[in-house]
């Protein structure tokens, strides 16, 4: 009976403690099932000269796994319709690791499929370069291979290969 009284008396302090109590019970909920972090990836636009970029979450692992999850997300390309995929279907990252803060990335050989007349591969690895620099700032250089074989930005691979 006296509980009946205390909520006929002062509603206020009654509904501030239930809200509280659901915000604490929320808060610990959201902290305890909170698997992942929030990375930023970039792509070309299809509407204009700029980027398009979208927010994803990547579950969290230990390490160096999660460049290799960044850019193996990266790889599977953009879930909007405004942006580009950076490489073809079907690229893969045969090895991705970081050492002495070089990133040396390896990509399998469909990175060298012509699927854009205005793309180059050095465009598409600057693009891959901006997305890693934005989300591991620890990276100071990027080493590219496709299919073990080193590549420079200046090189003209895309010509080679029509």
């Amino acid at each position: 009976m006296s509980i009946i009284r205390l909520i006929k008396s002062d509603r206020r302090f009654f509904l501030f403690t239930v809200l509280s109590f659901l915000f604490v019970f929320s808060f610990i909920f959201f902290v305890v099932n909170y698997r992942g972090s929030r990375y930023h990836f970039y792509f070309e636009s299809t509407d204009t000269d700029g980027y398009e970029m979208e927010i994803r979450q990547i579950p969290s692992v230990k390490g160096r796994e999660k460049i290799q999850l960044f850019t193996e997300e990266l790889l599977l390309g953009p879930s909007i319709q405004r942006a580009k995929r950076v490489f073809p279907v079907g690229t893969r990252a045969l090895f991705c690791f970081e050492q002495n803060k070089i990133l040396y990335l390896n990509l399998s050989k469909e990175a060298l499929y012509d699927f854009s007349e205005s793309a180059s591969i050095g465009h598409n690895l600057k693009i891959i370069e901006k997305n890693i620099r934005a989300n591991f700032p620890q990276v100071k250089g990027i080493e590219f291979f496709i299919e073990g074989n080193s590549i420079k930005f200046d090189d003209k691979i895309s010509e080679k290969n029509r």
